[in-house]
């Protein structure tokens, strides 16, 4: 099964890339036209078997052997790459492809034929469970946290109307209100978990999100109020003790970008809970950075 997996990251890697074409001797035309038939077919069935096989692992109770670890890993790679993949856009003009198939953190758009796939609400509980699963593991886990924040990026051509957009967002954050519902988020898991709101806010903005059920969207401000709060916290820690790794100082600033998407469209959300959110983000900061007794920080000897 590790060789297995092997093959299969090989032969995606010769087909993920267009612009080099050339370096193999094939015509940039023709390695354009054998990349689109391979992620509308083979690439899909390839994420199939990815996700059949993950959840085999996932039946196994108890911790895992190192055995099973290390072929998760490679599972988990293969799927994180599938979720990553530059899928070619027919009206892309090539001087433009280039950029996209560059871009270190590409939105997952795939075409028509993934609609099936990522519309089965199947898919996104398993990779919420197998994060459940595995976010003891600092490895494992940073590869499933990166599939859950590309899965929140989901555009295109599979979401075709408003109706399923918001399906797809009911189905996404029931699952991520569960899991925040269920522990406290770590200074390690912090990044991803901003990085989610992010990829949320940018491709399901306000207009979209104001039809979601009421108390669907009151959780939604309230965990977002919470976190950037939280963040805000644990960021000014960092900053007293001139941490080199400033993981919640980057996740701060992450939120910050999702209630920028927010208050672009403010005249969509309800003004007296943004009001109220706002306030709160906003003495929260100030209280962690003022010392007793108007705040809360206490100077580092």
């Amino acid at each position: 099964r590790m060789i297995g997996c092997s093959i299969i990251s090989a032969l995606m890697q010769e087909y993920a890339v267009t612009v080099k074409s050339t370096d193999v001797g094939l015509t940039w035309e023709t390695h354009f036209k054998a990349k689109k038939q391979f992620e509308g077919s083979d690439l899909r069935r390839i994420f199939h078997f990815i996700v059949g096989l993950v959840g085999e692992v996932l039946k196994v109770e108890g911790k895992l052997n190192e055995e099973l670890s290390s072929l998760l890993l490679k599972l988990l790679t293969i799927a994180e790459n599938t979720l990553t993949w530059s899928f070619i856009s027919l009206h892309l003009p090539k001087r433009l492809m280039s950029v996209f198939e560059q871009d270190q953190n590409p939105s997952l758009r795939p075409g028509q034929q993934w609609r099936d796939t990522f519309l089965d609400p199947a898919i996104l509980e398993l990779f919420f469970k197998l994060y459940w699963r595995v976010r003891g593991d600092w490895e494992l886990g940073h590869h499933s946290l990166n599939c859950l924040v590309q899965l929140a990026s989901l555009n295109g051509a599979v979401l075709i109307n408003r109706q399923v957009r918001i399906k797809y967002l009911t189905q996404y954050l029931q699952c991520l209100f569960s899991l925040l519902s269920s522990t406290q988020i770590s200074e390690v898991e912090a990044l991803g978990i901003s990085n989610i709101y992010r990829k949320l806010l940018l491709f399901f903005p306000p207009s979209v999100l104001v039809a979601l059920p009421e108390e669907m969207l009151r959780q939604l401000v309230e965990n977002l109020t919470a976190l950037t709060c939280k963040f805000a916290v644990g960021a000014a820690q960092e900053e007293m003790l001139d941490a080199e790794d400033q993981l919640y100082m980057e996740a701060f600033e992450q939120m910050l970008q999702s209630w920028a998407c927010i208050l672009q469209e403010s005249s969509s959300c309800s003004s007296a809970q943004v009001k109220q959110s706002a306030t709160l983000i906003f003495d929260t900061y100030l209280k962690c950075h003022l010392a007793p007794p108007e705040g809360s920080r206490v100077p580092v000897s």
